[in-house]
């Protein structure tokens, strides 16, 4: 297809151009939306492992790389590995105090961009067709 320009065309109509553009190029490209992961690591005593990586794997979309002991001599701290949406971490010291009344502690770093699993997908669709901030980038795949 053919695009072509008349050196009098307002600002308007390009952008309704686009706009036109994008409505019916996006959905033949397959679009993917992505989120950013951010790599997790978690200290807390061994009394609360279970109850943080319950929340972290029913509340918070992570996905558990492993769980290690501190290699302290009589340590009882047990450090947990793993990748978890930015959108889920938002918060999460508040969480983390209260899981481990006030023990825990974490970290996180920037790891790449996944795929956001479809039912979250369809919730950013419809937060941004109200108007609603998503978050997310939208890529072809």
């Amino acid at each position: 297809t053919t695009v072509g320009m008349d050196q009098d065309s307002t600002t308007g109509a390009l952008e309704a151009a686009a706009s036109a553009m994008l409505r019916y190029a996006l959905p033949k490209g397959h679009p993917v939306l992505l989120e950013p992961m951010m790599r997790m690591e978690i200290s807390v005593s061994d009394t609360h492992v279970g109850s943080v990586l319950s929340d972290l794997s029913s509340s918070r979309r992570a996905q558990i790389r492993g769980v290690e002991g501190s290699g302290q001599v009589n340590s009882a701290k047990q450090a947990i590995y793993g990748d978890v949406p930015l959108a889920a971490v938002l918060g999460y010291s508040t969480a983390l105090r209260s899981l481990t009344s006030g023990e825990g502690t974490f970290s996180i770093e920037y790891s790449h961009h996944a795929p956001v699993a479809e039912e979250f997908a369809q919730f950013y669709q419809e937060q941004d067709s109200s108007g609603g901030e998503t978050g997310g980038t939208t890529t072809d795949h």
